[in-house]
């Protein structure tokens, strides 16, 4: 399908699967559960310590997780929390857009999978500008990561623009999907 026609079908699939408020409520949890990943996950260590700390009384706990999510403003640059924001909310949609399809449609395809694989790409390149990208650094190490982070011309943005890309490509087949009527190919007989 064109782009113009894929860009209709997202905006039409948009008002169909937001004219429910449970809707609106998916999107958020998702798009903040996101967010808040991509926030601990260079703290990871950090989060779990507390968590499992018996140090701390549970309402303590809480309350440095939720100080915790202040590193958003602290630690990121405003272009990487621009970036986190824009995939948190594609996150969401995506999920949203991927439960509707669900529920009125009833079959899984590959489209799910490739908006998981968005999720992943964009969740590669969390991290700082300054340090890289926290899971490509747990899995390469930080010297290797930040040497190779280096060579691209964003310093490494191109990972998280990626997968943001790809959850958008996903949020257009899905739209595309939940546009078409349900038809089964019928084949000639003759």
């Amino acid at each position: 399908m064109k782009i113009k026609e894929t860009s209709k079908n997202i905006l039409k699939t948009s008002k169909k699967v937001f004219s429910k408020p449970s809707s609106w409520l998916l999107m958020f949890i998702f798009s903040a559960s996101y967010l808040v990943l991509a926030i601990w996950l260079p703290h990871i260590d950090f989060i779990w310590d507390i968590i499992v700390s018996e140090t701390y009384p549970v309402f303590r706990k809480a309350k440095i997780l939720f100080y915790s999510l202040g590193g958003f403003r602290t630690t990121l640059t405003f272009q990487d929390q621009i970036f986190s924001i824009i995939t948190a909310l594609l996150v969401g949609l995506n999920i949203t857009f991927v439960v509707y399809y669900f529920k009125n449609k009833f079959v899984f395809t590959k489209e799910a999978g490739s908006g998981l694989l968005g999720t992943f790409a964009a969740l590669l390149g969390t991290g700082c500008s300054a340090c890289g990208s926290v899971v490509l650094s747990s899995f390469f190490g930080i010297s290797a990561t930040a040497t190779t982070l280096d060579l691209f011309p964003l310093g490494g943005a191109e990972i998280s623009i990626l997968g943001a890309l790809i959850i958008l490509i996903t949020i257009g087949i899905i739209a595309n999907k939940i546009e078409q009527p349900v038809v089964c190919d019928v084949k000639n007989a003759s």
